[in-house]
C-alpha cells in the first residue's frame, strides 16, 4: 500500500461499479419476473372478463338488428373483437387478438300450415326463404377456451367449443303466441380486433300479422343448437308441440356440421299468432318486388251507392310495399275513381266506385300479370270478400247478402232518425207484414216522433231468426235520452216466437247516431234485456210459452248465414264481421 492511499481508491471504485451492476441485474430479474408472470396473469384476467362481456356484445347486436327490422331504418354496431389490455409504463402487451366475424353460406327456412284471413299468399302452403348465420369467433393470446357467438334467426347464441352447450343470449323465434324470424342476408368475413357492422333494411315491418295455425303448423330453421337443447326449449313452450334436429351432413345426432336444421312443431290449438318475418342485409341491400295484393272496405256505401276500398301491396315475406302499382277494373254498373293507383309508404292506396249496384259490382285489384293468384283480389261492393268485414248500407228493403259465414258481430252505425210516417204511426217489426199487421193498429200514437228502425233476416238451410232496431226519439232532439226515448232490439225465430228483447243503453244508441257505431250482439251494449220469454207469447199476444234456453248471443246458429233487409226506415249502415 502506498503510503499516499491510492490502493484504497481503487478498491472503493470496483465496490461502486460492482454495486451498480448487481443493482442492475435485480432490477432486470424483477422486470423478466413482472414481464413473463405479472402481465401474463394481469391480461388473462383482462381476457377472462373480456369473454364474459360477449353475451353483451352479441345481445347489443341483436337489439340494433331487430330495431333495424321493425323501423325500417339503416343502423351501425360496432363490436369489441378483442380484449383491450391496460396501457403499461413498465412491461410489454403482446398484440391484440384478432376475432374473426363471418357469415355462414345460405340456409333455408320454411314455413308451413300458417294461415291470414285473407288467405292470400298466406294460405296454410309452404313458403321457403334464404338466410344466412353471423358468426363471432374470438381469439385469445393467454386463456385457452374455444367459443362461437351466433346471431341466428333474430336469436343470439352462445356455443361453447366442444358442443357440450348453445345457450341464447337473447330472444326466441317463437316466445309465446308470438313468432318472430328475422333473415340474414350479406357475405361478411372480417379479421379484427374491433368490428364495424352494418344492417340496412331489405324487408321490415312494425307491426305483427295474425295467422291461424294448420294441424300440421311447423318452422324449419338453420340452428347450431344440440337436438337436447331443442328438447329443452320444447319442454318449456306450450306453443311448440316438438322439436326434431336434421344434421346437415346427413348423419344422426349427435351432429359434427356446424349447421344442422330444426324443425319446430307449433301447437295448433292456439287461436292465431302473431307472426312476423322480416330481412336485415350486412351489405347494400335490393329491396324485394310487391308479391300479393289484399283488399278492404275503406268506408260504407254512399248516398251514390258508391264505397270506397283500400288496397295493400305486400312482398313474399308479409310486409308493405312502397311504390307498387296496381291496377283496377270492374264487373257491373259503376264508375271507378281510377284505372291504377300507386301505393304510399305504408304500402296502401284507396280508391272508390261510384254508382254501382250494391251486391252485384265487383270490384279487382291485380298487381304484375295477376298470376298466380295472390296477385289478383276482388270485393263486392256492399258486400263480403276477402280481406275485410263485409258492409253494406241498408236504405229500403229487399237488399240481399248472402254467404256471410260465421257472424261474429253485427254493428250499426251512421244512424239516422227521420220523421215517422205521415200517420203518425209507429209500426213494429216488419213494418207491413206479419208483426206490422198484428201490431200497427194498437202502436199508433199521434206524437210526430223521429223513428230508425229496421228488419234484419239472418237465415241458413237449418234455421231462420229475424232481428228487428227500433229507436224512437220522442222530443225530437236527435238524442236518445231518458224519458221517452229508447233503443229497443227484438230476436225472434222464424215462426214469430220471441227469443230476446233488450234495451240498448242511452251510449250504445248516441254511438250509433254519431256514427262510431255498436255491436247489438254485445251484452255490455244493453241497459236491460230479456231471454227465454215466458209471459204470453209473441209480444204478449198469445197464451203459449216459448222457452228455448239461450241466455246469449252465442247461443244462436249462425253459421253460413245470409241476410236479407226485410224493412229499413230512416238510415243506417249494418257491418257484419265474421270470422
Amino acid at each position: 500500500m502506498r503510503g499516499d492511499g491510492s490502493f484504497v481508491d481503487d478498491q472503493r471504485g470496483v465496490s461502486a461499479v460492482l454495486g451498480f451492476v448487481l443493482m442492475f441485474a435485480l432490477v432486470m430479474t424483477t422486470f423478466a419476473i413482472y414481464q413473463s408472470d405479472v402481465v401474463p396473469h394481469q391480461n388473462a384476467e383482462v381476457e377472462s372478463s373480456y369473454s364474459q362481456s360477449l353475451d353483451g356484445e352479441v345481445s347489443e347486436l341483436r337489439s340494433t338488428t331487430m330495431d333495424v327490422a321493425a323501423s325500417g331504418a339503416s343502423a351501425s354496431e360496432t363490436v369489441q373483437g378483442a380484449p383491450d389490455y391496460p396501457d403499461r409504463a413498465l412491461g410489454i402487451n403482446a398484440p391484440p387478438p384478432k376475432s374473426r366475424l363471418s357469415t355462414t353460406a345460405e340456409h333455408e327456412v320454411s314455413i308451413a300450415g300458417l294461415e291470414s284471413a285473407h288467405k292470400q299468399y298466406w294460405d296454410g302452403t309452404e313458403r321457403t326463404f334464404e338466410t344466412r348465420l353471423l358468426a363471432l369467433e374470438p381469439s385469445y393470446n393467454y386463456i385457452r377456451t374455444e367459443e362461437t357467438y351466433y346471431l341466428a334467426n333474430g336469436v343470439g347464441v352462445h356455443e361453447s367449443g366442444n358442443g357440450s352447450y348453445a345457450t341464447s343470449v337473447g330472444g326466441e323465434v317463437v316466445n309465446g303466441d308470438q313468432i318472430d324470424i328475422v333473415l340474414l342476408d350479406g357475405d361478411v368475413d372480417q379479421q379484427a380486433s374491433v368490428h364495424d357492422v352494418s344492417l340496412e333494411p331489405v324487408s321490415t315491418n312494425s307491426e305483427y300479422n295474425s295467422v291461424t295455425p294448420e294441424d300440421d303448423a311447423s318452422i324449419d330453421l338453420p340452428t347450431i343448437r344440440s337436438e337436447s337443447a331443442w328438447d329443452e326449449i320444447a319442454a318449456e313452450n306450450p306453443n311448440v308441440n316438438d322439436t326434431e334436429v336434421t344434421c346437415g351432413d346427413g348423419s344422426d345426432p349427435p351432429c359434427d356440421a356446424r349447421v344442422n336444421t330444426v324443425e319446430i312443431e307449433l301447437n295448433d290449438s292456439v287461436e292465431s299468432y302473431d307472426f312476423r318475418v322480416t330481412k336485415v342485409s350486412l351489405e347494400e341491400p335490393s329491396s324485394p318486388d310487391g308479391t300479393y295484393v289484399t283488399m278492404r272496405p275503406a268506408g260504407g256505401v254512399t248516398d251514390n251507392s258508391g264505397q270506397t276500398f283500400t288496397v295493400t301491396v305486400r312482398d313474399e315475406y308479409g310486409n308493405p310495399v312502397s311504390g307498387a302499382s296496381v291496377d283496377l277494373d270492374r264487373t257491373g254498373p259503376g264508375t271507378l275513381t281510377a284505372a291504377a293507383v300507386t301505393t304510399d309508404d305504408d304500402g296502401e292506396a284507396t280508391f272508390g266506385i261510384r254508382n254501382a249496384q250494391i251486391g252485384v259490382t265487383e270490384v279487382t285489384a291485380e298487381i304484375d300479370d295477376g298470376s298466380p293468384d295472390y296477385e289478383t283480389t276482388s270485393r263486392i261492393v256492399g258486400g263480403a270478400g276477402a280481406g275485410g268485414a263485409p258492409t253494406f248500407a241498408a236504405y229500403t228493403s229487399g237488399q240481399y247478402r248472402p254467404g256471410m259465414g260465421d257472424i261474429e258481430s253485427l254493428r250499426l252505425s251512421e244512424g239516422q232518425l227521420v220523421p215517422n210516417s205521415e200517420e203518425k204511426c209507429l209500426l213494429l217489426g216488419d213494418g207491413g207484414g206479419l208483426l206490422g199487421g198484428l201490431l200497427g193498429a194498437i202502436n199508433c200514437v199521434d206524437d210526430d216522433f223521429l223513428t230508425l228502425q229496421g228488419n234484419l233476416r239472418i237465415e241458413s238451410d237449418s234455421y231462420r231468426y229475424h232481428l228487428t232496431y227500433q229507436f224512437i226519439d220522442s222530443n225530437r232532439n236527435e238524442n236518445i235520452d231518458s224519458g221517452d226515448d229508447a233503443a229497443l232490439i227484438e230476436m225472434t225465430d222464424g215462426d214469430g216466437n220471441r227469443l230476446f228483447r233488450g234495451e240498448l243503453t242511452n251510449g250504445a244508441a248516441n254511438r250509433i247516431l254519431s256514427g262510431s257505431g255498436a255491436d247489438i250482439l254485445a251484452s255490455s251494449n244493453y241497459e236491460e234485456e230479456g231471454w227465454e220469454v215466458c209471459d204470453g207469447g209473441v209480444f204478449g199476444l198469445g197464451e203459449d210459452c216459448y222457452a228455448y234456453g239461450h241466455t246469449d248471443f252465442d247461443d244462436f246458429d249462425l253459421d253460413d248465414s245470409d241476410v236479407f233487409v226485410e224493412d229499413a226506415h230512416g238510415r243506417v249502415t249494418v257491418t257484419m264481421d265474421d270470422d
